[in-house]
């Protein structure tokens, strides 16, 4: 029949490919915490583990800023967060 390969065997379905970020369960994309550690010069020789370790930092980290803005504008009963302009 036409269209029909001839000679490979039915083989299992492939899996969907699932990304580092999603392994680790992190929110920080790592492919992007990489590309920025290679692009600033930072280091050429980077292991898989020190990816994880720092985007789970920086996930860390910004949901604890974003937590405390929260609070912070519940208490002055505002409902948006926005940036402050502090002047000395």
């Amino acid at each position: 029949m036409a269209g029909e390969k001839t000679g490979r065997k039915a083989s299992k379905p492939r899996k969907k490919a699932v990304s580092r970020s999603c392994r680790a369960e992190l929110q920080f994309l790592l492919s992007r915490v990489e590309r920025y550690l290679r692009e600033g010069s930072y280091e050429q020789r980077l292991s898989s583990t020190t990816l994880i370790f720092l985007a789970d930092i920086l996930e860390f980290l910004t949901s604890n800023i974003l937590d405390q803005a929260g609070k912070e504008a519940q208490d002055k009963h505002k409902k948006r967060i926005a940036p402050s302009t502090w002047r000395p």
